[in-house]
């Protein structure tokens, strides 16, 4: 029987659009190059800062200053914190409305949470929109708090064991296959987000789960 849901929050709760942050970051670096033809591989250095930058600054291993420090030297820009967040929080879009009416059907006895792969910056920006989903949420982990990010083996393990609840009565919700077989190996249920209607696939779910469990 499905008792807790441990929700992703990009592309799931929450919309967003990464190919808008590497416009913004390919323009920014066309514009702002410190050297003569810095504009040329523009678009190559913006894929790097997104691969290599993200994945360091979401696990916490950067704070947001050495971040802006990062950005400029591995891309060699002379781009202010404003314009670096600016172009860094273009793919936030907002929280998902089917999310939001998804939230108003589920049932009150529900344990849910959050476990999200994000970064300081964006966590800054999405929080105070985000406050209907949250307000439900026991708990909300993020992937620069804890030092880790998924598809680590291990993160799912320590959040449900944080959360005290047993793996086989938990539903994982995502939109990345590797992050739901890191839950599976866990002994998670595991619910893939690949299209608008996953909330009524949750649902049949939780319906079905109710009769077996009865």
């Amino acid at each position: 029987m499905i008792r807790n849901i441990l929700f992703d929050l990009g592309g799931v709760l929450y919309d967003i659009d990464p190919a808008r942050t590497r416009v913004a970051l390919t323009q920014l670096v066309r514009s702002q190059g410190r050297r003569e033809g810095a504009g040329q591989d523009a678009e190559l250095r913006a894929e790097k800062a997104l691969k290599t930058l993200a994945g360091r600054y979401e696990r916490g291993q950067l704070t947001t200053p050495e971040f802006f420090q990062a950005f400029r030297r591995d891309l060699q820009v002379q781009a202010s914190d404003e314009a670096i967040t600016q172009a860094w929080n273009a793919m936030l879009i907002g929280p998902s409305p089917a999310a939001l009416a998804l939230f108003e059907s589920l049932p009150d006895d529900l344990r849910l949470a959050l476990l999200s792969n994000t970064n300081e910056l964006h966590h800054r920006t999405f929080l105070p929109s985000c406050d209907v989903l949250f307000r439900r949420m026991e708990r909300c982990f993020y992937s620069f708090q804890l030092g880790q990010a998924k598809p680590d083996p291990s993160l799912v393990a320590r959040v449900l064991a944080e959360l005290r609840v047993a793996p086989q009565e938990t539903l994982v919700v995502d939109d990345l296959a590797e992050n739901l077989a890191a839950a599976q190996d866990c002994g998670a249920q595991v619910l893939w987000v690949r299209s608008l209607a996953w909330p009524g696939e949750l649902l049949s779910r939780l319906r079905s789960s109710s009769q077996d469990g009865a």
